[in-house]
């Protein structure tokens, strides 16, 4: 039996034990699920925020007091989730989360294990997907490390609204061309469009496992600090390729969007 910590102290005995209770696998239907390592959906609708549907022995770790709400959680840099879960060599993320307005780009993270100071040599570590606004558009992005000082990202500002949440696509590989990139769901024309980094590569994919990646802020103490609005998240150690992305995508959009009424 799979013991699942919730982090929630009862105050007394006679409670029912977690395994009365029966957990739905709410990702059941998802397409793609090869490499799946995290798949969380933080809403007050489920037993629990906490939960990775991926591996229930497993679940997210809460650091101050998120907000939970039935769509969505909002986030900063005080209150966010640890998944405990690093970098991997090749590291996907699928997610649905709001656009933030913040200044400067510093909001909207979805998830991140990014640090760039003096212990790092002021190289920039760890792997972003955020989701920003940027004339009137969302604006996507997904970082890589590659132990380099300029950090390659994919790049995209779809032409949907940015008081919608959007369904988005990172990923990172251990490659010399393609080797990160952000893709984005489009309702209208059932389709998705994407972005991979055109810079050129001088270091190596660097994999970041001291610090592990959360959601809903990054390490760095001085950037992408404001707050975030995500709803769910996937993370896959492996690349699902365009064809699975799309149908996640999609899955996510109309499926269990619809059910759970995020839209």
């Amino acid at each position: 039996m799979t013991t699942i910590n919730l982090g929630v102290s009862l105050p007394g005995v006679g409670y029912p034990h977690i395994a009365d209770f029966q957990v739905e696998e709410i990702f059941a239907g998802l397409p793609f699920k090869d490499g799946l390592m995290g798949a969380y959906f933080l809403s007050n609708k489920t037993v629990s925020p906490l939960i990775n549907y991926a591996d229930m022995s497993r679940p997210l770790t809460r650091v101050g007091s998120p907000t939970v709400g039935a769509k969505y959680t909002t986030l900063d840099h005080q209150n966010y989730y640890d998944t405990g879960l690093p970098s991997s060599p090749t590291l996907a993320i699928m997610a649905v989360s709001m656009p933030s307005s913040a200044a400067n780009f510093q909001g909207g993270v979805v998830v991140s294990n990014y640090l760039k100071d003096s212990s790092t040599g002021n190289i920039g570590r760890g792997d972003t997907l955020i989701a920003g606004v940027e004339n009137g558009k969302p604006r996507i992005t997904q970082y890589g490390d590659f132990a380099q000082a300029s950090i390659p990202y994919g790049r995209l500002a779809p032409d949907l609204p940015t008081d919608k949440m959007v369904v988005t696509y990172g990923i990172v590989k251990p490659e010399k061309t393609n080797f990160v990139g952000v893709a984005c769901y489009i309702p209208s024309t059932d389709s998705r469009v994407s972005n991979f980094s055109g810079a050129t590569l001088t270091g190596s994919r660097h994999v970041e496992t001291e610090h592990t990646l959360r959601i809903g802020t990054t390490i760095s103490e001085t950037e992408f600090t404001a707050s975030s609005t995500v709803s769910v998240v996937l993370i896959y150690s492996q690349d699902p390729g365009g064809a699975n992305a799309l149908e996640n995508m999609r899955w996510l959009k109309n499926t269990f969007g619809v059910r759970f009424e995020l839209w």
